[in-house]
């Protein structure tokens, strides 16, 4: 006979189903009626079905404790099923040398036949007990959330107000790139000229003197008239050759 608190679960759970099956039909239903009676409806299922969930998982800690009476009553009608077993392989075999008569044998293995019979009947009862509250312990209770339409609106402004401050944030970090780009710049060191060095001054102090040297040689030979008969050179005032006495001429002079 089952205890006084399996069966008030038993009820329990089959109102909890009662309810989850009504409010799987009035979902179906939701398009075909006015929106403020299916809320009416739904939130009255909604609240009994929360009730029976709170029920049942105040009775969890009562299931624990049968189950574990259960497993405990269990294993004991296992051990007198196995020692009935051995009692009676024993029987036949003592039948089997002779010890045992027929009718004695017979008698006493109806008898013990029968006692594991009963003993297997209240196993397989228990299993039962057993899997039912393995059932409940292991069930996930859940509350059904109410739906309001104001919900929906507030889901959109908020959405809204996120999508401002990510666009602000995007041109501060704009902003921010463009003063690291020229703070970079201003920061960034100016190549300096290298200052001639010594060796190069006198270098260039050489190459003018040089350059000097042959401006002036160009010109010694500008003052000179070159004899086109004997290639003796005359002063530029010159009309005749002192060498030769030969006349010279304008163009014959060296530029």
């Amino acid at each position: 006979m089952e205890s006084p608190e399996l069966i008030e679960l038993r009820e329990l759970l089959a109102q909890k189903k009662e309810v989850v099956t009504r409010l799987d039909k009035l979902k179906a239903l939701k398009s075909k009626t006015k929106p403020h009676v299916f809320k009416k409806v739904y939130e009255d299922y909604s609240i009994r079905l929360n009730e029976l969930n709170s029920q049942i998982e105040k009775k969890k800690e009562v299931v624990r404790k049968l189950y574990s009476q259960y497993e405990k009553t269990r294993m004991q009608y296992l051990k007198e099923k196995s020692s009935h077993e051995d009692e009676l392989e024993e029987a036949k075999l003592r039948h089997m040398v002779g010890e045992y008569e027929d009718g004695v044998f017979k008698e006493l293995e109806k008898e013990k036949r029968v006692e594991i019979g009963a003993l297997k009947e209240k196993i397989k009862e228990i299993d039962d007990k057993m899997k039912f509250l393995k059932e409940i312990l292991e069930e996930k209770t859940f509350v059904k959330e109410k739906v309001k339409p104001t919900e929906v609106k507030k889901e959109e402004t908020y959405v809204e107000e996120v999508i401002e401050p990510i666009a602000e944030a995007e041109t501060i970090e704009e902003d921010l790139e463009e003063i690291e780009s020229i703070l970079e710049e201003s920061l960034t060191p100016v190549e300096k000229t290298e200052e001639p060095k010594e060796t190069d001054k006198k270098e260039d102090v050489l190459v003018e003197e040089k350059f000097m040297d042959e401006l002036g040689k160009g010109e010694e030979k500008k003052k000179t008239i070159v004899c086109p008969k004997c290639g003796h050179e005359n002063p530029p005032d010159s009309y005749f050759c002192e060498e030769c006495g030969s006349e010279l001429i304008p163009e014959d002079i060296e530029i």
